[in-house]
C-alpha cells in the first residue's frame, strides 16, 4: 500500500463511455480481477452474480441494481463527487453502506484491492463496501454462501459433496439454473 486514488484515476480510460466511466453495464464474472487482498471468496460471487446477470441478458440485476446513485431504470450511474451507496443484506436486512471511490494502490499506481479488466467501477466499489462492513481491507477471508447471501439476499444451501446423492444434487442444480434461482459457489476448506 502506498496512497489512496480515485477510481477514475486508477481505471483504463478506454473503456469510458462518452467520456464518462462506466459503473456497471453489461457486466460479466469474466472482468473480474483479483490482487493483494485476501478475498476471493467475495470476488467468487461477484463474478457469479456478474454471470447470472449476463447469462439472463441482465433482466435480473442481482449486484449491479446494488450501487447508488442510480439513472431511470436503476442501473448505476457514475457520481463525479466520487460517493456511492452499496446496498448489503447484513444482519437481517437490507443496509446502505455508504463509500467514496478512493481505492488503495501500490507504489506503481496500481489498484490493491480487486478491480474490473474491462475499466468499470462495479467491483472495487462492491468489494469496498463489502470490506468496509467487515473490518477493512486487512480482510482474513469468509465463506462463499455467506457472501452470495449478503450480495444478493438469497438464502445458501451449504452441501458435503460427499455425503450426497449426486443425481439428485444435479437435478436440483439443473432445475434451479433453468428457473434462473440458483447460484453456485465451490471452497474445499483446508487443504493438507
Amino acid at each position: 500500500f502506498k496512497y489512496w486514488a480515485r477510481l477514475i484515476d486508477v481505471l483504463d480510460k478506454d473503456y469510458y463511455v462518452n467520456g464518462v466511466p462506466d459503473v456497471a453495464t453489461q457486466i460479466t464474472g469474466y472482468e473480474v480481477k483479483q490482487k493483494q487482498v485476501g478475498d476471493c471468496s467475495v470476488l467468487c460471487s461477484l463474478a457469479v452474480s456478474a454471470h447470472h446477470e449476463f447469462k439472463f441478458n441482465h433482466q435480473v440485476k442481482l449486484i449491479s441494481n446494488n450501487i447508488y446513485p442510480q439513472d431511470q431504470f436503476g442501473n448505476p450511474i457514475y457520481n463525479p463527487e466520487g460517493k456511492y451507496i452499496v446496498k448489503l443484506y447484513l444482519n437481517g436486512s437490507w443496509r446502505a453502506v455508504e463509500i467514496d471511490d478512493y481505492i488503495p494502490v501500490s507504489d506503481s499506481g496500481k489498484p490493491i484491492g480487486a478491480y474490473s479488466q474491462k475499466g468499470k467501477m462495479w467491483i472495487s466499489l462492491l468489494e469496498k463496501a463489502y470490506l468496509k462492513a467487515h473490518g477493512g481491507y486487512d480482510f482474513d477471508g469468509s465463506l462463499s454462501s455467506r457472501d452470495l447471501f449478503i450480495f444478493t439476499g438469497w438464502l445458501p444451501e451449504n452441501i458435503d459433496l460427499h455425503s450426497y446423492d449426486k443425481e439428485t444434487l444435479w437435478r436440483r442444480i439443473y432445475n434451479g439454473y433453468r428457473n434462473r434461482d440458483c447460484l453456485i459457489t465451490c471452497g474445499t476448506g483446508a487443504i493438507e
